[in-house]
């Protein structure tokens, strides 16, 4: 009779960490189509909710992380959103890092998490302090490039690939650290990502889509290409006023000027229009 009792229980216990986490996972679900849809005062009730459920969860706390770095780059870098982006960063290093036998899905994170941090670091041209960060975590990006078959694996591959070579290019200042990374290779780096986007992982497909829309803009210097990607993306997220934002910078860099008018008034458009951005937001926003 007890070791019937026990199975109970044991079972009991099971299904209540299958349902929370099936919670979990439906919220993080809707906390990416939140923020891909620019729905950012949602994206805050999903985030209360996550956080009642499960504080200290990693994914919650990189969700808030990515969400503080968002708030960062669309108010102008206000530095109150880069001190809570760094707090919620580093606690997901610190609990992953320590850990023996990472998952996939911990090994994604622990670089998710680190690339937020160098991001900022990064916008705040602090090179070297980027590549002395890099080399913490190069031992994950490493472990990624050998398991590829993996979708979030391929990602980062794709990621170090092409980075690692543009960042020496670009950052003189970091290269006598950088040289001793292992090389990567562009074209791969490239193809990586470009196989990401068709992934039935949202997540996945929208960062790697991101990813290029980015990489042609500013390393390869392809308009065609760029523009495609950014399409993309606005295509299926309209409202997303940090991507349109973006590719009003990218249409001016390349000199289109008539177009980059067109999607600044936009822009302006939905901005008037919403109910989701922050004072400071709306502020920025107009004035780019």
């Amino acid at each position: 009779m007890k070791k019937k009792s026990a199975y109970i229980i044991i079972f009991l216990i099971i299904s209540v960490y299958s349902k929370l986490s099936g919670q979990n996972n439906k919220l993080l679900d809707a906390y990416f189509e939140s923020m891909f849809s620019g729905q950012y005062k949602n994206t805050v009730k999903v985030l209360v909710s996550l956080k009642k459920d499960n504080y200290n969860d990693v994914k919650t706390r990189l969700a808030s992380a990515n969400f503080y770095i968002v708030m960062y780059q669309t108010s102008g870098n206000l530095e109150k959103f880069n001190i809570l982006c760094k707090k919620e960063a580093d606690y997901v290093n610190k609990i992953l890092t320590e850990k023996k036998d990472l998952t996939y899905d911990e090994v994604y994170l622990i670089i998710s998490a680190k690339s937020i941090i160098l991001k900022i670091q990064i916008i705040k041209k602090n090179y070297l302090k980027v590549a002395k960060e890099f080399r913490k975590i190069l031992k994950y990006f490493e472990y990624a490039t050998e398991h590829e078959d993996n979708i979030k694996m391929k990602l980062i591959s794709g990621m170090y690939n092409y980075y690692i070579e543009t960042a020496k290019e670009d950052y003189p200042i970091a290269y006598p650290v950088l040289i001793f990374f292992p090389s990567g290779n562009k074209q791969k780096g490239l193809r990586l990502l470009k196989e990401c986007t068709k992934s039935d992982e949202k997540s996945i497909s929208i960062r790697s889509q991101l990813f290029l829309a980015n990489m042609y803009r500013r390393d390869e210097k392809s308009f065609e290409k760029s523009n495609y990607w950014f399409k993309q993306l606005l295509q299926k997220y309209p409202a997303n006023v940090f991507w349109l934002s973006e590719y009003i910078f990218m249409l001016r860099e390349f000199n289109k000027l008539k177009e980059a008018d067109f999607q600044k008034e936009k822009l302006l458009k939905i901005i008037s229009e919403s109910n989701q951005l922050t004072e400071e937001q709306i502020l920025h926003l107009k004035n780019l």
